[in-house]
């Protein structure tokens, strides 16, 4: 199959050897809040050279995540949150993680947009958010999250 990369090291579905876990030390139980923990356990395993990951075609993994919207956005607050641990560990991934003017200038003009801003502030019960505001305000929450922690 197909080689993979440390940002696919995603533990909602993956399976590797017990005892290359426990060489990688596992995970690193220094992460709080949102993840993280999964493409530190990545980046420790494939860019260090410890092993390979490859796409299985045939393995099959059910994963729902059921939410709303408005749920979404609250996830990626946090995610957004918990950055400064793992750019900690990895600054190198500050680009990889959207921490850079590019983002932040999306936040801002979210801010900045007063119709915006009261959409994205209010509690949507409208998952039909149209695909590019639903991006929008994911990327809002995520930059508000990072700018909240005050530790990137």
């Amino acid at each position: 199959g197909q080689t993979l990369d440390f940002y696919d090291c995603l533990t909602g579905n993956l399976s590797l050897p017990r005892k290359v876990f426990l060489d990688a030390s596992g995970f690193d139980e220094a992460f709080i809040g949102y993840g993280w923990e999964d493409i530190d356990l990545g980046i420790r395993l494939i860019k260090k050279g410890k092993m390979t990951m490859r796409y299985a075609e045939r393995a099959e993994n059910y994963h729902f995540h059921v939410w709303t919207e408005t749920q979404e956005w609250q996830r990626r607050f946090k995610m957004g949150q918990s950055v400064g641990g793992i750019l900690t560990k990895h600054p190198s991934l500050k680009y990889f993680l959207g921490v850079h003017f590019i983002n932040r200038i999306i936040y801002f003009l979210v801010l900045i947009v007063p119709k915006w801003r009261k959409l994205a502030n209010s509690a949507l019960s409208d998952d039909n958010v149209p695909r590019f505001k639903r991006w929008l305000f994911r990327e809002y929450y995520y930059q508000l999250g990072i700018i909240s922690s005050k530790r990137v």
